[in-house]
């Protein structure tokens, strides 16, 4: 009767994955909650009703959905590397919505001890420059652009690195190289 309940779990996990992908957020709520009513370790649904959530808007509760599926999920190395990066990588956004920002770089420190991706750095560093940190700012910005060199035209464009456009360290930077 345990193994029904997961596999119909699953389907409504991943029916609420695709509403996710589609824009379709509340009804991915409805389908993670269908799921969870189900199987309530199942980490996918509390991941994709944290992705829904945030997208609406519902930050404080995203966050929940995130750290439940953290707790739940197996402790494997492989696993977390492949799926913890994210779920951490998605506290720390969360958490720089919510103004939060110790508690954000700590989660994109954790999401970078996990997986080394541009995603992370460029996340601390629109933090640090929000707090005009530059320095601390820039080394990660840099960290982001080596990992992904096509982050310079996001950076260029990013709000939260407002106070660094005039920054010749900024500038050099993100120039494009010829």
């Amino acid at each position: 009767m345990r193994i029904i309940k997961f596999l119909k779990s699953c389907y409504w996990s991943l029916r609420a994955f695709f509403d996710n992908k589609s824009g379709k957020f509340k009804k991915s709520i409805n389908k993670c909650n269908k799921a969870l009513e189900l199987f309530p370790a199942h980490h996918g649904a509390h991941t994709y009703k944290g992705t829904a959530l945030y997208k609406l808007g519902k930050y404080t509760q995203a966050l929940q959905c995130y750290k439940k599926a953290i707790e739940l999920q197996p402790k494997n190395r492989r696993y977390l590397q492949k799926v913890g990066f994210t779920l951490f990588n998605n506290i720390g956004s969360t958490y720089t919505k919510l103004k939060k920002y110790k508690a954000a770089i700590s989660s994109f420190d954790k999401a970078i001890s996990l997986n080394k991706n541009y995603t992370s750095f460029a996340g601390k560093a629109c933090i640090y420059a929000i707090e005009n940190n530059k320095e601390n700012a820039l080394k990660n910005l840099k960290q982001a652009i080596i990992l992904n060199p096509e982050y310079k035209l996001a950076a260029k464009k990013e709000q939260d690195f407002k106070n660094l456009k005039n920054d010749l360290n900024f500038i050099t930077l993100i120039e494009e190289k010829k």
